[in-house]
């Protein structure tokens, strides 16, 4: 009786830390899909910023000169 409780316990103990680890590495990966789409909207975003700051300021200059 003590052995198949035991047997039970290993068993679920075993289906939890399975379930854990898969959870685990899917928030993992998760996160470092997140952080890799993050790092590339940052790097578009400073693209058409830095785009958009020398447009402007071509634009200013342009202006100056007339």
């Amino acid at each position: 009786m003590a052995l198949g409780l035991f047997v039970i316990l290993a068993m679920i103990f075993i289906v939890v830390g399975i379930i854990t680890v898969v959870a685990g590495t899917v928030i993992g990966l998760g996160i470092a899909v997140f952080g890799v789409l993050k790092f590339i909207l940052d790097i578009v975003l400073f693209v058409v910023f830095t785009v958009m700051l020398y447009l402007f300021v071509s634009d200013l200059l342009d202006k100056r000169k007339k």
